[in-house]
């Protein structure tokens, strides 16, 4: 008899999650979750860890120093975070449109509308 895919789940393959979990070094499925979901949204490069006390109140997440203060990010000082952001994204908005390039060549006219159409879509993205 086959497994109908509901939305619950059998108690073994809650035990396995669980014990995942613990392996990982999490507490629960529920903190494994929340880690990776918040790793995503907030990469490294813009929030960090912080042990300090003062921090506790923000549950230990701190702005890394490209995002420590407001004249840091706009440039008002010798570092830009913002400008060396920007200078990242340009450059992998190059790097794709090259291989948009590549793949589509607007040249040929079997591929001028999905190159258009990829680029447009890159452009939006991006800027």
């Amino acid at each position: 008899m086959g497994e109908l895919l509901t939305g619950q789940k059998l108690e073994s393959e809650i035990l396995r999650q669980e014990a995942d979990a613990k392996k990982a070094g999490y507490g629960s499925v529920a903190a494994a979750k929340v880690a990776t979901i918040f790793a995503i949204a907030y990469p490294e490069s813009v929030f960090r860890f912080s042990e300090a006390v003062k921090d506790a109140s923000q549950r230990g997440v701190v702005f890394t120093a490209s995002f420590s203060s407001y004249a840091v990010f706009k440039g008002y000082l010798e570092f830009s975070s913002k400008k060396t952001k920007l200078v990242i994204l340009y450059n992998n908005l190059t790097q794709f449109q090259i291989a948009i390039d590549f793949k589509f060549p607007s040249h040929q006219i079997k591929h001028a509308k999905a190159n258009a159409i990829c680029s447009h879509i890159l452009r939006r993205v991006y800027f």
